[in-house]
């Protein structure tokens, strides 16, 4: 089952450094990031995931997503209904490890 995601709105930004490429050269800048709402059930996602011994590949596989859209789940970027949660909890459980 591929479940469906959607992004999340960041609710501000923050200001750091980071690695940055321009046509002009390469280095350090401060940029703004940006910042997103806490999710219970990302965290919830993250804590399972790891004490189950599964990576973000071997999960997001299960599930029809990506790596990286599953990451956004776990970190509040993205988001999903009710059913995806449940999609994703059942897979955790699934995996009997």
């Amino acid at each position: 089952m591929k479940i469906c995601i959607r992004p999340v709105t960041p609710i501000s930004t923050r200001r750091g450094c980071a690695f940055v490429t321009r046509k002009t050269g390469c280095g350090v800048e401060e940029v703004d990031f940006p910042v997103y709402p806490a999710s219970e059930h990302g965290e919830r996602l993250h804590r399972e995931r790891v004490a189950a011994g599964l990576t973000l590949g071997e999960l997001a596989r299960r599930l029809g997503i990506g790596a990286a859209e599953l990451s956004g789940l776990e970190r509040g970027r993205n988001d999903t209904d009710e059913r995806g949660w449940d999609a994703v909890f059942g897979a955790i459980a699934w995996s009997g490890r």
